[in-house]
């Protein structure tokens, strides 16, 4: 997986792999996702929305990586 791939979680819904954290064992990465799914807690209230978090690779399903 690089910076710039596109990627699908059930949870948060599609964005874009940021970072890719380097330490291991599951390899955790930085995503910048486009259009968080409605009806989690934090949409009730503006100034507590989430637009990026830190996700494991193995829960997250890979779109389209770049070259």
């Amino acid at each position: 997986m690089k910076v710039g791939t596109l990627v699908s979680s059930y949870k948060w819904g599609k964005g874009i792999v940021i970072e890719i954290l380097t330490y291991k064992p599951r390899k955790p990465i930085r995503v910048c996702w486009l259009d968080p799914r409605k009806g989690q807690w934090w949409t009730n209230f503006p100034h507590h929305k989430v637009t990026t978090s830190v996700v494991w690779q193995n829960s997250v399903t890979i779109i389209s990586e770049g070259e």
